[in-house]
Formats: structure tokens, C-alpha cells, sequence
């Protein structure tokens, strides 16, 4: 009798035992997040900071835009724009400008004249 209640006494303690690794691992399980959404996290992350950083180098300046061009003034443009994205802005150069004297490549930089 008493070699009964030791043998319903192990099997009781192997089965506790038993569910308390199997809600261990389920627990475990869980709290951890899978590799996907480890990874669009990341992407996402990488993402911002590369909008983040094309924003910081597309800051607004301003430029004054004189002599031979249909529209001369003062312009708000993009600092990553060209002296001849911004003469485009002024309508363009007149019939007497002299092309030859503009670097039209030059990037455009804050209070430039043109």
C-alpha cells in the first residue's frame, strides 16, 4: 500500500513537473519577438533615419537672382538645387545674358547671388 501512494506520488510529481517546463517554454515563447517583426522594425528604423537625413540636407535657403534673367529676385529654393535649376525658376536667361560667365552645375548655397 505504502509503495502505491510513493508510485501515485512520483507520477504526480513527474506530471507537475512536466507542466510547469511546458508553461515555462510557453511562457518564454511569448515574450519574445519573432525575427519578422525584429526585422521591420529594423527596416522601419533605418527608414526614418534616412528621411531624417535627406531632410537635413534639403534645407529651404534663400538666393537673389540679378542681371540678365526674365525674372530677377529674391528665391526660396532647395539647397540641394543648381544655378541652373534656380535660373529655370526665374524664367529663365534673356536673349543678352552670357551663359559663359555662369557655372549652371554649381550647387546653390544660402544668400548666393546669381
Amino acid at each position: 500500500m505504502l509503495e502505491k501512494i510513493k508510485n501515485k506520488s512520483s507520477i504526480i510529481l513527474i506530471v507537475i513537473a512536466l507542466l510547469a517546463l511546458i508553461s515555462f517554454y510557453l511562457y518564454n515563447q511569448q515574450n519574445q519577438p519573432d525575427n519578422l517583426t525584429e526585422q521591420i522594425e529594423f527596416d522601419l528604423i533605418n527608414e526614418v533615419e534616412a528621411e531624417n537625413e535627406q531632410s537635413n540636407h534639403q534645407e529651404v535657403i534663400v538666393v537673389d537672382v540679378k542681371g540678365e534673367v526674365n525674372q530677377p529676385g529674391i528665391y526660396e529654393v532647395n539647397s540641394e538645387m543648381r544655378v541652373h535649376d534656380v535660373i529655370q525658376l526665374a524664367s529663365g536667361l534673356t536673349d543678352h545674358a552670357d551663359e559663359n560667365q555662369l557655372n549652371l552645375a554649381q550647387k546653390v548655397i544660402d544668400e548666393m547671388i546669381i
